[in-house]
């Protein structure tokens, strides 16, 4: 067999589907994709990167249309052909009301609401949203769809003819779109074999996210997420009241505040606390150089993603001893059980989003059967920027002063540098410190050290936030830990920002996407009161510690016992013991990082 026979079988092969059902062909990918398309869309100028993300988004649906053309082709099945038209119109649709009436398209959220939606909450809904003007345009758009295809149908009776340099032309510029399409599908072909929430948020990490973005790929990834987070969140809400089962008692003679702090997405790397040379947090290295600020050289988080990141810090499981988040309560509960009034003022508490990571985390921390349990107050909305949620924390703690009570827990979650960097400052001058001068690196070009730049932004506003709250209980007995749920690369070593998946971690990609800032504040009044446990802060800072193990700490910290907690994974403790540090579920980080 010469080469061109294989061309030319190849070029059938590709082409003979599509000459028999041309209309099919070409619709279906546009059902499938378009709500998509349009959630995609930017709102201003975009990067070359994101319309080429579309494309690739694009190519899986193609891909997909052509199976479905040689299934067809194959069967010569009309029942087939009115099926699958039938299901992407009607999946399209779904996703168009939901995104001209809601701003979004189908999500484990939305799944969420149908699940837990009662006959007359239906009846209502459907009476408010049914026909809304942003609803007619939905109809409208459907219908026109439906008699597209009709009209196009009919018309097309017959195998279309096309000549041989039509159909050599067709293959070249399909050939492109089928292979980008089938190894985007591959991905897509594995998502039914994923089980666990993990699994998933890995597939979605790596180029399982560009599957996803199609009406029927997504609504499988949204079916499967709902289901298995829905089983981890009932073993923890399980974990929770079989808690209160045992008891939780404070020592704590005199008053207390400790404070929480969990940031996103720092890279302790663009810290002067350790090491940076611009100058990010002037505020913190101030308290640093007054004594009262201590800085972890070597903290990691277990995992890069947040929702498992900040799941695994509330509990009081430890990964190094093989136990899972949701086999053991939250720290938050114990505090609660003790005594301690609890207060939980998130920034990323977020109803409706198709984020995966922000339905898994929020879903479980506001779950209405846990938050008796584990809050005694927690904000109800979100906030555009850090600083705002920490004022109206202050101006609600102002308005609604309850009384006394000694022993106080604050738990404070930012969006911190989260991505993209640039929307987490305000754009006002007292806020635009760094600009593309101030990043010394002559390898990038000048779009990449304004990404940096931002971060840098993003990070001494960070700084802000943290010393506005330090300020307020300043003069209190107060007790501050920080720390980042993960980090983040910023062109660190490669071209490249945000964070990867990829199954080996190399040393580069452990040091900025696992290693995270973390450090200790007390104030004075702390430090006269609790001179044991400010020694054993000043020995602990250069000792190995994952983030997973800081629930112990925080015990510790509050004198609270209980037998949740366990000397051996308290960082303050002469019984700690360093284990090896898991990270993503399979890597050992500190053989892997030497």
């Amino acid at each position: 067999m010469n080469i061109k026979t294989t061309l030319q079988k190849i070029k059938a092969f590709i082409t003979e589907p599509i000459r028999h059902e041309p209309v099919f062909f070409c619709l279906i990918p546009l059902f499938m994709f378009f709500s998509h398309f349009l959630y995609e869309l930017p709102e201003e100028y975009a990067s070359f990167f994101h319309y080429r993300n579309l494309l690739i988004f694009l190519s899986n649906s193609v891909f997909m249309s052509w199976l479905l053309s040689i299934l067809i082709y194959w069967t010569h099945s009309k029942l087939l052909k009115i099926l699958a038209y039938s299901v992407m119109i009607f999946l399209m649709a779904v996703d168009l009301f939901l995104y001209f009436n809601f701003q979004t398209i189908m999500s484990p959220w939305i799944l969420l609401l149908l699940k837990e939606t009662n006959i007359q909450e239906s009846s209502e809904f459907l009476e408010h949203y049914l026909f809304t003007d942003e609803s007619i345009i939905c109809y409208i758009i459907v219908r026109v769809a439906i008699v597209l295809t009709c009209i196009l149908e009919k018309i097309n009776r017959k195998r279309l003819s096309l000549s041989r340099w039509a159909q050599w032309t067709t293959c070249l510029i399909l050939v492109g779109f089928w292979v980008i399409g089938a190894y985007i599908f591959s991905w897509t072909a594995r998502l039914p074999l994923l089980s666990s929430q993990i699994e998933l948020d890995e597939w979605d990490g790596q180029h399982g996210g560009y599957a996803r973005h199609n009406t029927p790929t997504n609504l499988l990834f949204s079916t499967l997420f709902l289901h298995a987070s829905s089983q981890e969140h009932e073993y923890a809400i399980q974990s929770c009241f079989s808690a209160l089962n045992h008891q939780a008692t404070c020592s704590e003679k005199d008053s207390l505040n400790v404070i929480f702090i969990i940031g996103e997405s720092f890279n302790k790397y663009h810290c002067p606390l350790y090491g940076y040379p611009i100058n990010t947090t002037p505020h913190l290295c101030q308290e640093k150089e007054k004594g009262n600020l201590h800085v972890f050289t070597d903290a990691i988080a277990p995992y890069n993603l947040t929702s498992y990141a900040v799941k695994n810090i509330c509990s009081t499981n430890s990964i190094a001893d093989h136990e899972t988040w949701f086999t053991k309560p939250s720290f938050m509960m114990l505090f609660k059980q003790a005594g301690f009034y609890v207060s939980l003022w998130s920034n990323q508490r977020i109803d409706s989003d198709l984020s995966s990571h922000d339905y898994a985390l929020n879903s479980y921390l506001y779950d209405t059967r846990l938050i008796p349990l584990l809050y005694n107050e927690y904000n109800t909305k979100s906030f555009t920027y850090d600083l705002r949620m920490v004022q109206r924390f202050q101006q609600y703690r102002a308005k609604h002063p309850r009384q006394s009570h000694p022993l106080n827990l604050y738990v404070f979650h930012l969006l911190g540098q989260h991505s993209n960097a640039i929307n987490r400052f305000p754009h006002e001058s007292q806020f635009l410190y760094f600009s593309t001068d101030s990043i010394k690196r002559p390898d990038l070009h000048e779009s990449q050290r304004q990404t940096i730049a931002d971060y840098d932004n993003a990070t001494r506003y960070n700084d802000k936030v943290i010393k506005s709250i330090m300020d307020y209980f300043h003069n209190t007995s107060a007790i501050l830990v920080y720390l980042s749920d993960h980090g983040e690369v910023v062109y660190d070593y490669r071209n490249y920002v945000g964070r990867s998946h990829e199954t080996k971690k190399s040393k580069e990609a452990l040091r900025y996407q696992f290693e995270i800032p973390c450090f200790v504040w007390y104030s004075n009044r702390y430090e006269a009161s609790h001179p044991e446990i400010v020694s054993a802060i000043k020995a602990a800072v250069d000792k190995p510690m994952s983030s997973d193990d800081i629930s112990h700490t925080l015990l510790n910290m509050a004198s609270i016992h209980t037998p949740y907690y366990h000397n051996d994974r308290d960082v303050l403790s002469d019984q700690f013991v360093v284990k090896p540090r898991i990270v993503q579920g399979n890597t050992d980080y500190d053989k892997q990082i030497r």
